[in-house]
């Protein structure tokens, strides 16, 4: 009884400073009013449909007038080709769970508890009152973390296909109770379905969904059945929901190059993109909603503008992008890239970084290192580890901060026995 009532003190702590520390700070609503606009005339398997005289409206609110809006449903709704949908049914779904609160507040506290409820579950199955500790104040309670729980926007969703994977590493090296095995398998299926979903809503997430599955059936900790009826789950639920797009992913590529100094591309900017644009062309490129942005030919275009100008840029200036890829990496393994500050301070991160994987390699987590490198490597060869990009790492990384610390008490044991025999 009182291990449940610590773990519903922890449910509630973990929650009010969530809610504490929501931050006001987002993206424009010309990103994410779109989302909110389809969430409200989404229909199982059909297309991103938006208003975009709503959400032209909803961009010129105020805050306090847009966390109380609520999108309706559409006549006037148009296909929407500049993101997947995946985030657009976690909306749904918020906005389902929480009919009384409006839009913006529903995904803002859907996600706090998703984090809340997630940072408990894992708490009650680590073993470790040491792992339970760091667990707590190095995810569930960080500030990194708690910012990213309020932001609205799919970056919080990156975590969930790495919660399958720490909790995979946490049965199979003895971090994690046994006896969980049961009920984590009933929750296998729905784990699957989500992760479809957040796999439509961030791509990226690609390698830790090829390092669950992979681990999944490695370990053999389920049985072939039930881990082949988890893929099958994963399938059914992207071929449901599935819709094209046409993001520009070469953008992300050339912007990423203004990362580190260099002579062509200024700086870490969605602008410096828009400018290389209308260099070329010389017309405006126009990102608000209804902009030219959103016609096919123009991002088709500038599709091939930003692909030409990154590869050309590669191949004048290969050891810069090679120095990109490998500074990158390596901060990676930390808090990951800030944005905005000086040189020298990426270089001193990426050192940590590299501290990093070799603490990791002396304890012998090779598993964990592959885990974290798929993490990171379906962006790090072109944009640096901003926190919103790597925030499904960041779990990873407190695994691997467990091991680090068995790894150093287990040495001091070691090194006492041995010193208590002379």
């Amino acid at each position: 009884m009182r291990k449940i009532a610590l773990y519903l003190f922890a449910l509630l702590l973990i929650f009010l400073v969530c809610f504490a520390f929501n931050t006001s700070s987002s993206m424009s609503a010309n990103w994410f009013g779109p989302y909110l606009s389809a969430a409200a005339n989404l229909t199982l398997g059909g297309e991103f449909l938006v208003d975009t005289t709503e959400v032209k409206i909803f961009n010129e609110m105020t805050p306090e007038m847009q966390e109380q809006y609520r999108f309706a449903t559409s006549e006037n709704a148009e296909f929407y080709n500049h993101n997947p949908i995946g985030w657009v049914y976690l909306i749904a779904a918020a906005k389902y769970i929480l009919p009384w609160a409006p839009d913006l507040l529903a995904v803002e506290l859907s996600q706090m508890l998703a984090h809340a409820f997630i940072s408990v579950g894992i708490l009650m199955l680590l073993k470790s009152s040491l792992h339970k500790l760091l667990f707590l104040f190095g995810y569930a309670l960080n500030p990194v973390i708690v910012y990213y729980t309020g932001y609205p926007f799919y970056y919080f969703w990156q975590m969930w296909p790495a919660v399958g994977v720490f909790v995979l590493l946490g049965l199979n090296q003895g971090l994690i109770i046994k006896n969980t095995l049961t009920p984590l398998t009933i929750l296998l299926i729905p784990y699957a379905i989500v992760l479809a979903i957040v796999f439509e809503s961030r791509p990226t997430t690609l390698g830790m969904v090829l390092v669950f599955f992979s681990l999944l059936f490695y370990f053999r900790l389920f049985s072939l059945k039930i881990a082949s009826f988890v893929v099958v789950a994963f399938v059914l639920t992207i071929g449901t929901i599935h819709q094209p797009n046409e993001k520009n992913p070469w953008h992300t590529v050339y912007v990423g190059l203004g990362a580190y100094p260099n002579e062509t591309v200024e700086e870490l900017s969605d602008n410096t993109g828009y400018a290389l644009y209308e260099k070329v062309t010389g017309v405006r490129l126009n990102a608000s909603i209804g902009g030219n942005y959103y016609d096919s030919k123009t991002i088709k275009r500038y599709t091939q503008i930003s692909k030409d100008a990154a590869i050309k840029y590669c191949m004048e200036h290969s050891l810069n992008c090679i120095r990109n890829a490998a500074l990158n990496t390596l901060q990676g393994f930390t808090i990951g890239y800030m944005t905005d500050k000086p040189y020298w301070l990426h270089l001193s991160m990426s050192f940590a970084g590299l501290l990093v994987i070799i603490l990791l390699l002396i304890s012998r987590q090779w598993l964990l290192i592959m885990s974290i490198l798929m993490s990171l490597g379906t962006f790090v060869p072109f944009f640096p580890p901003i926190p919103a990009y790597m925030y499904g790492t960041y779990i990873l990384l407190i695994y691997g901060l467990f091991r680090i610390s068995d790894w150093v008490l287990t040495v001091r044991q070691i090194t006492y026995t041995q010193n208590s025999h002379l």
